[in-house]
């Protein structure tokens, strides 16, 4: 688990790390804000319908002007770069879209790349401990301490 970067890293003004030493990868990820899919069911036709549907939802200029980004950066740059020109969407979109422009570059093309073996597991031990304290069941302090040391044992095995 990689969660003490202290000086040994640079921050940069657009929100990146630089590697750490001997290290090539930046150890940043962007990640889908959602995930589309077609049913392999149904007729050949019903999957022609929904992969026009996909294509028009993901690539249509007019449709993402009217989303707007607000489900997220458009994967097509064209959308992003209409998005950007506009003025239906807010400034938060533009920042972000912005953002993920600068970032894209750096990050790792495999998502999967930096999470760590066991890291669903690993994410529900914090969600444990984060309730705990939330409930006042704990303190912040022991919560830290029990989640590092059950997330050290599930990542010896």
């Amino acid at each position: 688990m990689c969660c003490h970067y202290g000086s040994r890293r640079q921050a940069h003004g657009n929100g990146l790390l630089s590697p750490l030493e001997g290290e090539s990868r930046w150890g940043t990820v962007l990640g889908p804000s959602q995930l589309i899919n077609i049913s392999n069911t149904g007729t050949d036709d019903d999957k022609i319908e929904s992969a026009k549907f996909v294509n028009f939802f993901v690539n249509d200029i007019d449709a993402n002007l009217v989303l707007a980004a607000e489900r997220g950066v458009p994967g097509n740059n064209k959308v992003c770069d209409a998005i950007l020109e506009s003025d239906v969407a807010s400034e938060y979109a533009k920042i972000t879209i912005e953002y993920v422009n600068t970032v894209g570059p750096n990050t790792e093309a495999d998502p999967d790349a930096l999470r760590p073996p066991a890291d669903g597991e690993i994410i529900t031990i914090y969600g444990n401990y984060h309730d705990q304290v939330m409930f006042g069941q704990i303190s912040a302090e022991d919560a830290a301490d029990g989640f590092f040391k059950d997330a050290n044992a599930l990542l010896a095995k």
